[in-house]
């Protein structure tokens, strides 16, 4: 199927560019897994466990009709996936709502960070938390995401983390236009994304 056949059925210009955006992941996921994964098993399945991902992702979007989604809601639904604690986690973050196609790939990028924490960081044991924040700097309209692990294992560097550390920069930047920069501080990983308000809260 093209793009073409896509945009002359009967979908509303949202579930265009969502099929168009989830594509485009899929893609981007499978190219980047092929890419650094030597094994083929290893490669196939780090693809399932992503469009699985994906699935969820695109499911927790069509609750919420196919609308803007809230950045609250957006996060809580993806560390849902983890089966921890609701105490291991925190939110705090001024109440903004995103397009449907940014929740879908922000969504992507909490999975990807929690699968990190759950087999080398702040998950991987039994006291570390992780918070997530976020704010919008009004006058530049710029959107900001911080994901902070505390309480996990002495981070030394990438170590591990690389892979889906280059997965979120790629899939991050390549659909939205965003930046993600990582700290391995000694206490845990920082994860900033950034992003325009305008280009996020896009259909």
């Amino acid at each position: 199927m093209t793009e073409r056949d896509i945009t002359s059925g009967d979908l509303s210009r949202r579930e265009q560019l969502r099929v168009i955006n989830n594509r485009a992941l899929v893609s981007a996921i499978a190219d980047h897994c092929l890419q650094h994964t030597k094994d083929t098993e290893a490669a196939r399945g780090a693809i399932a466990a992503r469009v699985a991902a994906l699935t969820k992702a695109n499911a927790n979007a069509l609750l919420n009709g196919g609308e803007q989604v809230g950045v609250a809601d957006m996060a809580r639904g993806a560390i849902a996936a983890f089966d921890f604690p609701a105490e291991r986690f925190s939110l705090r973050g001024a109440k903004v709502d995103i397009g449907a196609n940014g929740a879908l790939t922000f969504a992507l990028i909490l999975n990807e960070l929690g699968m990190n924490a759950t087999r080398y960081g702040a998950l991987s044991n039994a006291s570390g938390r992780i918070r997530i924040e976020w704010f919008v700097e009004r006058v530049a309209r710029d959107f900001t995401l911080t994901w902070i692990e505390e309480g996990g294992p002495p981070v030394t560097g990438p170590g591990k983390t690389g892979f889906g550390c280059r997965l979120i920069g790629h899939a991050f930047a390549e659909p939205l236009g965003g930046t993600a920069q990582f700290e391995f501080n000694r206490d845990g990983l920082v994860c900033v994304l950034n992003i325009s308000l305008d280009r996020l809260i896009e259909d």
